[in-house]
């Protein structure tokens, strides 16, 4: 993930040259095929990595990390391994 400061705020986008390739990565490494769910997530993940209002992309991108290595195959394995990767960072 990689965080770019707009004019209205911090905006979040996948680091990868193909956007549908990066979107279909990502759900895989979350354990899921629900776009909602996913994107919840990522929202839940953004907060956990931001201090007074910066977005701090290492620790994002640490958590991601985190969660992928556990290889989730559900929403209920990726949710407990966004807390594990929450706490740890």
């Amino acid at each position: 993930m990689k965080v770019v400061d707009t004019e209205k705020g911090p905006w979040i986008s996948r680091d990868h040259p193909n956007s549908v390739v990066a979107r279909g990565l990502l759900m895989e490494a979350l354990g899921t095929a629900d776009y909602s769910f996913g994107d919840g997530l990522i929202n839940q993940l953004v907060s956990a990595a931001s201090h007074e209002g910066k977005i701090d992309v290492r620790k994002l991108n640490f958590m991601l990390a985190v969660i992928q290595g556990i290889k989730p195959n559900d929403q209920l394995e990726a949710m407990l391994a966004a807390q594990m990767a929450a706490v740890t960072r």
